[in-house]
């Protein structure tokens, strides 16, 4: 979790360098990114200590969510 809340600290340095240089795109970018990454942390939370689930079901779910990212991005900035 702190790996995570780092990383989503760093995005937020990004994303404000990206609002001040005029690059909403990268904003946008970033903030789906963010919204990802605690869809992810909340889910992983939820099922390791309810359901117990196993490791691969979310390195599946990760992939899902980046490559839905990724057609996301590529689709808005075009």
């Amino acid at each position: 979790m702190l790996i995570l809340a780092i990383f989503l600290f760093v995005l937020l340095v990004i994303g404000l360098a990206g609002i001040s240089g005029n690059k909403p795109e990268l904003v946008f970018f970033l903030s789906v990114i963010g919204v990802t990454l605690l869809i992810i942390g909340t889910l992983f939370l939820f099922t390791s200590l309810y359901l117990k689930a196993s490791p691969l079901f979310f390195i599946v779910l990760l992939f899902t969510f980046i490559v839905a990212i990724l057609v996301v991005s590529s689709k808005v900035l075009r």
